[in-house]
């Protein structure tokens, strides 16, 4: 596939939105936790994931990218909107970007249309009183091969990869900022889930931790100059559950311990102001629902763990960094109770068992996976969420665990449904 010269991509952009930053100000970091405008803040939400991602694709066809750039956009996220404001869900965490190279040509092509139809997503959601978390590079490897390279170019300061994701990142944090639905800005999606990985014949290409975390900051910097009022995250997944014997000397071997996995995950995060984590009933335990026939690399050695005890090693690395967790995704479907021992039988009850553990270890942020997907790759698993589906009742679950968060005082809510709150003291 041919692609326009990287010099062309790098031309400034037209002043689009020329907002000052700081003019709205996202969640504020505050011993461990997050506050929005001097109240602390803890909500569940959703992932919206292809909220902007649709507007990419032909409306008859999600998965073909737009043949024509100039009709008009798929707006369907409008009524998506409309139910999860119904439903009292807070705020979104979406894909800011494409997922195959070919669905940044609008981007290539006309960089002010592509961000005006960016905004045009966050603007629909702040209208109905819903935060956003832009999440800016998802799919790290169509972006480097957009830019012509490998993963492994994220790790390369000088790379044509790093000089694109600059301008990109600039690009959206600047039509962004000025948005007042904006939370905090997020890097991309379980890049360390392609970190310190052994080269093979399936993987020719890899990246050291060191080399993420590189790219991480670089982002974080990015951020910290065009929108200083707002903090950052990586996207991450929970760890591998050999994370620490990978970067040590490539091996699936030894398991780490629950030190280990504390110690890799702020790490990881060493360069932004929130740690995330994904984190599903099966990947809890370090199981794969695609392969029930794969090795079960069961986490920190411990048969019959408990999700929540994971989600309670995730708040002791919060507190120990002074860190507040973001978990971007959890979620029940298909095959997401594989193995696990103590896991309800149906997904209403699973997903119940997860909300429990969320509100038992009073995680600030967290955000269910997934609403209104349309956009479905290979092999994926089914866990969309419509308000017309058989899963629209998780949505009411949801509102249930912010009430569960905590109480506000009245006149404090702050974005719709969410727990805006007096600060309270940890359960432990």
């Amino acid at each position: 596939m041919r692609h326009r010269p990287l010099s062309l991509l790098l031309a400034p952009c037209l002043a689009l939105l020329p907002a000052a930053p700081g003019e709205a100000a996202g969640l504020e970091v505050v011993g461990g936790g997050f506050e929005r405008e001097g109240v602390a803040y803890r909500a569940v939400g959703v992932n919206y994931f292809d909220a902007f991602l649709r507007t990419l694709r032909e409306p008859g066809d999600f998965q073909r990218t737009r043949s024509s750039l100039t009709g008009p956009a798929n707006t369907s996220y409008e009524a998506g909107f409309d139910g999860l404001a119904a439903a009292g869900v807070p705020f979104i965490r979406f894909n800011a970007g494409g997922f195959r190279v070919a669905d940044y040509r609008l981007y290539q092509k006309d960089k002010a249309a592509y961000l005006a139809q960016m905004r045009a997503v966050v603007d629909a959601a702040d209208a109905r009183g819903i935060g956003v978390v832009p999440s800016v590079f998802w799919q790290t490897d169509s972006f480097a091969a957009l830019a012509g390279e490998n993963r492994a170019a994220w790790a390369d300061a000088g790379s044509a990869t790093r000089r694109l994701a600059d301008a990109y990142a600039r690009d959206v944090v600047g039509a962004l900022r000025g948005a007042n639905n904006v939370l905090m800005w997020e890097f991309g999606n379980e890049f360390n889930l392609q970190q310190d990985l052994p080269v093979n014949d399936d993987r020719p290409a890899t990246i050291s931790s060191a080399g993420v975390r590189d790219a991480v900051a670089a982002f974080a910097g990015v951020v910290a100059e065009l929108d200083p009022a707002r903090t950052t995250t990586t996207g991450h997944s929970v760890e591998r559950t050999a994370a620490a014997a990978l970067r040590q000397s490539g091996s699936f071997r030894p398991l780490d311990t629950r030190e280990d996995f504390r110690e890799v995950t702020i790490t990881d995060h060493a360069g932004v102001g929130v740690i995330s984590a994904h984190l599903y009933q099966h990947s809890a335990l370090g199981l794969d629902p695609k392969d029930s026939t794969a090795d079960p690399a069961v986490r920190f050695g411990e048969p019959g763990l408990a999700y929540v005890e994971v989600v309670a090693e995730l708040m002791a690395a919060s507190a120990a960094s002074g860190k507040p967790l973001f978990l971007g995704e959890f979620g029940v479907g298909e095959g997401s109770a594989l193995g696990a021992p103590d896991a309800p039988a149906t997904e209403a009850e699973q997903l119940r068992y997860l909300l429990d553990a969320i509100v038992e270890e009073q995680v600030p942020l967290s955000a269910l996976w997934v609403y209104d997907r349309l956009f479905t790759g290979r092999n994926e698993l089914d866990y969309t969420i419509t308000t017309r589906n058989d899963r629209a009742d998780r949505l009411a679950l949801i509102a249930e665990a912010n009430r569960r968060l905590a109480v506000p005082e009245p006149g404090t809510l702050g974005l719709a449904g969410a727990a805006a709150l007096p600060l309270l003291r940890r359960r432990r």
